[in-house]
């Protein structure tokens, strides 16, 4: 009803019921911590429940259908944060074969992370998680579905924590755009 009442009908009080995409690249990074969703798909996929620490990567491509649902526990109210997000493919991909791949916690492609040091004291004031190159290490081409998920628009996705009051530099390319999203706390972004 709730869906139904925004006019999208797939929107359920459990999740989301099946529902199409085409055209994209969709991560969702669920926190540590977080329960989870119980995943089910056009592309033969029946039941994969993937938690906190773990990121899913769908290239919708041609088109693929899928529904998730959140993960309950009879003894307490489901508790899931996540983040979403949308990379538009390029016109030459938007026919890509559609394929999913799971990255990071209980997967075969754990997360790529390293400690954030401090330029003069050299002690660590934060932590890394490079989801962008966990992803491209765990689809380094072998198989066509490999070749499809590997092939995407340049992208660095980065989930960090950081000390209060510490500074890091990130390096960029002058041609990206960048997006920063504070999460706890507060950011000077210069």
């Amino acid at each position: 009803a709730f869906g139904k009442a925004l006019g999208l009908p797939y929107v359920d009080v459990e999740g989301f019921s099946m529902h199409p995409h085409r055209g994209f690249d969709i991560f969702t990074y669920i926190l540590d911590g977080s329960d989870g969703f119980q995943h089910r798909d056009s592309l033969g996929s029946t039941s994969k429940l993937y938690r906190g620490g773990t990121c899913q990567f769908m290239r919708t491509g041609s088109g693929v259908q899928h529904e998730e649902f959140w993960e309950t526990k009879p003894d307490r109210r489901t508790s899931i944060e996540l983040f979403q997000l949308w990379v538009n493919l390029p016109s030459r991909r938007k026919f890509d074969e559609p394929a999913i791949h799971y990255i990071g916690q209980d997967t075969p492609n754990p997360w790529i992370e390293t400690d954030i040091l401090d330029s003069e004291t050299r002690t660590v004031i934060g932590s890394v998680r490079d989801i962008s190159a966990t992803l491209d290490k765990a689809t380094t081409p072998e198989t066509e579905a490999e070749k499809t998920l590997h092939s995407r628009p340049p992208l660095q996705i980065l989930h960090t924590k950081m000390e209060p009051g510490a500074d890091w530099i990130v390096p960029a390319p002058s041609q990206h755009s960048a997006v920063v999203y504070v999460r706890k706390g507060e950011a000077l972004i210069t």
